[in-house]
């Protein structure tokens, strides 16, 4: 029967069911070794909830990882486009002095920044 009590209280893993189970020094049934298994289960007990505590924070961990690896996806996304729109204004910038230059040619080429300037305050004295 002291077999029967540790093996029994070995199989005791959780603090309900250890509680349960243990029986006091006065009992025929109990013997050191059972005192012994009682102690280990405790500490299985203790490992059995800081591996569950961190089982859980490591889910948590593996969620915000997957966020990150999201935001960085889609961060390089975004890069990409704000990329291609940075070369497609360069692009029109680009034609815009052109166009500004052929136009200049072809209708001012005489003028220059300074007459224009010139004009404009002539322009602004006579109002």
């Amino acid at each position: 029967m002291q077999l029967a009590a540790i093996s029994t209280i070995s199989r005791c893993n959780t603090i309900k069911s250890l509680d349960n189970c243990i029986i006091q020094r006065d009992n025929p049934y109990w013997t050191v070794a059972f005192d012994d298994v009682v102690t280990a289960m405790g500490r299985e007990i203790v490992l059995l909830k800081e591996k569950k505590d961190l089982e859980a924070k490591f889910q948590v961990e593996r969620e915000n990882i997957k966020r990150l690896d999201l935001v960085i996806k889609n961060k390089n996304d975004y890069i990409a486009i704000l990329e291609k729109e940075y070369k497609d204004l360069e692009d029109k910038l680009a034609k815009a002095v052109e166009l500004l230059k052929i136009g200049k040619e072809e209708f001012a080429p005489h003028t220059t920044n300074s007459d224009v300037d010139l004009f404009i305050k002539e322009n602004k004295k006579g109002e």
